[in-house]
Order: C-alpha cells, then sequence, then structure tokens
C-alpha cells in the first residue's frame, strides 16, 4: 500500500482558486462516487485524513503565516492563489478574573441549570410512552410526551497511531 505524501498535492507554482473551484472539486468526487467509478468507503477515509492532515497543518503554520502578512507594506489584504488574504485580530474575553460577584453567581447558576437539564433529559429519554403528572405548584395535570428521537446514519473513521 503506497504512503499519501498531500505536501506532493499542493503545486509550487500559482493557482487560482474559489468557491466555485472549491464546489467543483466536491461535486466531481461526489458524482465520481456516484457513477460508481470510486468506492465510497476508500474516498471517504482519504477525505478524512486529508481533512486532518490540513487541520493539523493549518495549525501548524498559521504563526508564519500572520509573520507574512508583515511583509505587506501597511496593506490589510492581499490576494494569493486568487483568495483574499485579510489580515485581523482575533479577541476574546477571560471574565473569570474580574471578580465580579455578580457574574460568578450567573455563572453558579448556569452550571446548576445545565445540570438539572441533563438530568432531566436523561429522564425525558426513558420515556416511551406519555405520561400524565401534576404540577406541583398548580395542581395542573400536564402530559408529557417522549421526546422525538432523530438519528442519522453515519460512520466513525479512526487512523491508526502507527
Amino acid at each position: 500500500m503506497k504512503n499519501i505524501i498531500v505536501s506532493e498535492l499542493i503545486p509550487n507554482e500559482s493557482v487560482s482558486l474559489s468557491k466555485a473551484d472549491i464546489q467543483l472539486n466536491a461535486k466531481t468526487i461526489i458524482s465520481a462516487v456516484e457513477k460508481g467509478e470510486w468506492n465510497a468507503l476508500d474516498v471517504v477515509t482519504k477525505l478524512a485524513f486529508i481533512t486532518d492532515v490540513c487541520k493539523q497543518a493549518r495549525e501548524g503554520i498559521k504563526e508564519y503565516a500572520y509573520e507574512e502578512t508583515g511583509k505587506w507594506n501597511g496593506l490589510e489584504r492581499v490576494e494569493v492563489n486568487g483568495a483574499t488574504v485579510s489580515k485581523m485580530d482575533s479577541t476574546s474575553y477571560d471574565y473569570s478574573n474580574c471578580n465580579d460577584i455578580e457574574w460568578n453567581e450567573y455563572q453558579r447558576q448556569m452550571e446548576v441549570l445545565k445540570t438539572k437539564i441533563s438530568e432531566r433529559e436523561t429522564f425525558l429519554k426513558t420515556l416511551h410512552d406519555t405520561l400524565t403528572i401534576a404540577d406541583e405548584e398548580t395542581g395542573e395535570m400536564i402530559t408529557l410526551n417522549p421526546p422525538v428521537k432523530h438519528s442519522e446514519p453515519t460512520i466513525k473513521i479512526s487512523f491508526p497511531s502507527k
């Protein structure tokens, strides 16, 4: 079995990349599978592999890519291979060090509510038929219905470590 070297797939020359090219490539792959020219499991495992490689590679080179923006001579965006690359800062806030009593209380309440919701959902999943209960505050009779279960066939792809 041949090892896939994804870096060989990245051309050295400039190319024009667009959303239309993405769509065309995706449609080409889908069509080949639909026509039976390619095996769906063979293709989906290779796509999962390429996706994982790209995700790790992008994470590993993002610092270097941002450093490249320093060569833009004050420009905020440039075109590379037909794609627009924009310089920007990603901002996030950590409120945990604010020492705000009100924010801390909301966070505590949210965690309590998340736990209560999870416990209630676990209970509701046990319902296989309707269940009539009385509202403790009003005495009103309420009919609980089981949750609607949605399932979708899927596959899981795992790669060996070695």
